[in-house]
C-alpha cells in the first residue's frame, strides 16, 4: 500500500515537472508569438475574397449567356412566324425555329433546356430553362447560375405575305441633284409657276388685264 501511494506521488511530481518545464514555456511563448498573424488572416479572408472577385466573372459570364440566350430566342421565334406567314405547317415552323435558335445561342451554357410551340395557329413562343456553370461561386455552394426566359411572334389574323406591299420614298444626295435641284424637288407641286399644259402663270395674268380692257 505505502509503495503505491510513493509510486502515484513520484508520477505525480513527475509530470509537474515536465509541464512547468516544457509545456509552460511554450504556452507563455505561442500566446505571446505574432507571427503569421497575416497568413492566418488571409486564410479566413481566401473564401470571402474568392467569392466577391470570382462572383463578378460568373456574373459577367451569366450576363453574356442571357443576352445571347433571349437574342436567339428574339430570332427563332421571328423565323418561325414568318413561316407561318407564308403557309408553313406549325412543324415546319418549329423545325425552322429550332435551326436559327441553335445557329445563335451562346456556347456557355451548360444546361440548355428550350422548348418551342404553336399557340392558336397563329403564334410561335419559345420557353427556356438553362444554365451556366460557375468557374468561382463554387467554393460558396453556388454551382450554376439560371437564366429563364420566354419570347413570342404573333401572326395577326389577315396578314398574308402575298398581298402586302411596302412602298419607300427616298430622297436622292448625291451630286447629281447638286444646286436648285434638290429645292425645287423639295417644292409643293401647287407652287410650279408652269402648267401641265406649258402655260405659265404670267401668260395667264396678261391675258386676265386684256380682257378687261376690253370689257372697258
Amino acid at each position: 500500500m505505502n509503495f503505491s501511494a510513493g509510486l502515484g506521488r513520484a508520477c505525480r511530481c513527475s509530470c509537474l515537472a515536465v509541464f512547468r518545464s516544457y509545456v509552460a514555456p511554450l504556452s507563455r511563448r505561442y500566446a505571446g508569438d505574432q507571427r503569421g498573424t497575416i497568413a492566418i488572416l488571409f486564410a479566413m479572408m481566401l473564401t470571402m475574397v474568392v467569392s466577391v472577385v470570382g462572383g463578378a466573372v460568373d456574373y459577367a459570364r451569366w450576363l453574356s449567356a442571357k443576352t445571347a440566350t433571349i437574342g436567339a430566342m428574339d430570332v427563332a421565334v421571328l423565323a418561325g412566324g414568318r413561316a407561318l406567314l407564308v403557309g408553313k405547317s406549325s412543324e415546319e415552323a418549329i423545325d425552322i425555329a429550332e435551326t436559327y435558335y441553335a445557329k445563335n445561342k451562346s456556347s456557355l451554357l451548360s444546361l440548355d433546356n428550350v422548348s418551342f410551340s404553336i399557340q392558336n395557329q397563329n403564334e410561335v413562343v419559345a420557353v427556356t430553362d438553362s444554365a451556366v456553370d460557375t468557374a468561382f461561386l463554387g467554393v460558396a455552394g453556388i454551382d450554376e447560375l439560371r437564366i429563364r426566359a420566354t419570347a413570342s411572334a404573333r401572326v395577326e389574323v389577315g396578314a398574308n405575305a402575298g398581298s402586302h406591299v411596302e412602298i419607300a420614298l427616298m430622297l436622292d444626295t448625291t451630286g447629281s441633284m447638286a444646286g436648285d435641284k434638290m429645292v425645287a424637288s423639295s417644292r409643293p407641286r401647287s407652287t410650279s409657276s408652269t402648267s401641265p399644259f406649258g402655260v405659265t402663270r404670267a401668260s395667264i395674268r396678261r391675258a386676265s388685264r386684256s380682257c378687261r380692257s376690253r370689257r372697258t
